[in-house]
């Protein structure tokens, strides 16, 4: 006869199997079938512009009013984009639809054979310009919002650049623009080890999504190791069994590279570092983000493992108008899903947005880095607790002392002494989750000669 606890542990370990194995062997029937058990992508939208397997999406408004100047999202390349949708209250497209904003995105589908051929230039000034034309005449404005994340960020930087006079404000979500020493990626491409020639001639036309996604596990080995054994410890939570499978799900959605985009990006991008130095060519142009002079704000992962947060610092610099931004702790996709920090990230972006264009003084309050003050993941000790109790007691003695020499007795003996104010403790949050703090630490960017003037 078999111990219940020892059935317990095989039921746990068998369950375990069945998820990493589904995991490993997941085909789009499969994918397709999970989005709708797992209720992804909960945000009502209709397409209302396609072209070659882009579609443009705007989102159905919930609200009578909404804000007259619309935003336009531009997801990352290599995955697919409803990690900003993706379920519903963990959704930034869901709050910003909800915060009376008209939303619209474009999504870059699932590239083919037939899209081998078309260069990086040609989604910058075919695919996004004609998005960004279809949001203008839709809603009536000259001008959008344009928000990117990932390195759907580095391509709303450069469209931005290239046509600043269509953007009213821009939203960068962990957007790299200096790929110098942007840590492991850029020493896995370095050009001394890495053909980017030899390898898209010999993919051809599309470069698979095992190439591409076979490293990024290695990016943070620890992290790794950690999110098999959290999956391991609760796999009997059904809980935290739906929260897992909505993330695998998205994880697993790859999406293959067009070659020549994949040439350009690595070559112009992290072998070259045009961009930060200005040089990125398209279309016989160059990508200057010193034209960009519209009011960003600049959303950065502390703890990003896929680009280091100085990459994305750099257009603090680069950019011309004023740069609000915000050192956030969480992770790369941490930042928008699942973890309550995402709270914070939803609020900075849906207040940016719905600022008044025209009140410069709110957008020279917030100028400036922004580095969050909230409490880390780890607690302080109990050592370190009683020793800053114990210099607070100390300097408030301090500060009492000449007070109480001063104090004369006219005080009517029988008045009742002053009740003590308890505070009240507050609820715990997510132990992996950062704790947000009231104080955030500001450091403005120095102005330039011409800001001066």
């Amino acid at each position: 006869m078999i111990p219940e606890p020892a059935l317990d542990f095989k039921d746990k370990n068998e369950k375990y199997a069945q998820v990493i194995l589904k995991s490993l062997i997941n085909n789009p029937q499969d994918l397709e079938k999970a989005k709708k058990e797992l209720k992804l992508m909960p945000t009502a939208k209709e397409t209302v512009y396609s072209e070659s397997g882009v579609n443009l999406y705007r989102f159905t408004p919930v609200k009578e009013k909404i804000h007259p100047i619309p935003v336009l999202m531009v997801p990352s390349l290599i995955l697919r984009y409803y990690v900003m949708d993706l379920i519903k209250g963990h959704s930034l497209i869901e709050h910003l639809v909800e915060s009376g904003i008209d939303v619209y995105l474009i999504d870059w589908g699932i590239p083919g054979d037939e899209h081998g051929h078309l260069t990086f230039d040609y989604y910058i000034d075919t695919f996004l310009r004609r998005a960004v034309r279809q949001v203008c005449r839709r809603s009536g404005t000259e001008k959008i919002n344009l928000m990117g994340q990932c390195l759907g960020g580095t391509l709303a930087v450069i469209f931005a650049s290239l046509y600043p006079e269509k953007i009213n404000r821009l939203i960068c979500l962990t957007t790299p623009v200096d790929f110098e020493d942007a840590g492991l990626l850029s020493l896995w491409t370095n050009p001394q080890t890495f053909d980017v020639d030899k390898v898209v001639d010999s993919f051809g036309n599309l470069v698979p999504p095992e190439f591409i996604h076979a490293c990024f596990q290695f990016l943070d080995v620890k992290a790794t190791v950690e999110r098999y054994k959290k999956l391991y410890n609760n796999v009997l939570d059904d809980n935290f069994m739906y929260y897992y499978k909505a993330m695998d799900c998205w994880l697993s959605d790859k999406i293959p590279f067009p070659g020549q985009v994949f040439r350009k990006f690595i070559k112009g991008l992290y072998q070259e570092n045009q961009l930060s130095k200005g040089t990125f060519p398209i279309n016989g142009r160059t990508a200057d983000l010193k034209n960009i002079k519209s009011p960003t704000l600049n959303l950065i992962a502390e703890f990003d493992h896929v680009f280091p947060r100085k990459s994305a610092l750099k257009i603090d610099e680069l950019v011309s108008g004023k740069v609000e931004s915000h050192i956030i702790p969480a992770g790369h996709v941490t930042l928008i899903a699942l973890f309550p920090v995402r709270e914070m990230t939803f609020k900075l972006m849906s207040e940016f947005i719905l600022r008044d264009k025209e009140n410069h003084k709110e957008d020279e309050k917030a100028e400036g880095i922004k580095e969050s003050d909230w409490q880390k993941n780890t607690p302080p000790t109990p050592g370190e607790e009683k020793a800053k109790e114990s210099k607070q007691k100390r300097s408030k003695e301090k500060e009492d002392k000449p007070k109480k020499e001063e104090k004369t007795a006219t005080l009517s003996s029988s008045s009742p002494p002053k009740k003590k104010k308890t505070v009240k403790a507050e609820e715990p949050v997510v132990a992996d989750e950062p704790t947000p703090q009231k104080r955030c630490k500001k450091t403005s960017r120095p102005k330039s000669k011409e800001e001066k003037e």
